[in-house]
C-alpha cells in the first residue's frame, strides 16, 4: 500500500521527469487517472496521456458491453 502512494505522489509532482511519469500512470486505478487528468500544474503530456488512457479504458468497456 505504502509504495502505491509512493508511486500515486510522483506521478503527481510536476517535477518527475514526464519519460519516468508515463511509465508509473500505468500502475494508476481509474479513480487515480481521472484525478490526474483534472490536475492543475501538471505537464500537458501526462493530462494528455491520462485522458487517452480513460478514453481506451471506457472504448473497451463499450465494446465488450455490446458483444454480450
Amino acid at each position: 500500500m505504502r509504495s502505491h502512494e509512493i508511486l500515486v505522489a510522483l506521478v503527481n509532482n510536476p517535477r518527475t521527469p514526464v519519460g519516468i511519469s508515463m511509465q508509473l500512470m500505468l500502475k494508476l486505478n481509474d479513480k487515480e487517472l481521472s484525478d490526474l487528468a483534472k490536475a492543475k500544474g501538471i505537464p500537458g503530456a501526462l493530462v494528455s496521456a491520462a485522458r487517452r488512457i480513460l478514453m481506451a479504458k471506457a472504448h473497451k468497456l463499450e465494446q465488450k458491453g455490446q458483444k454480450h
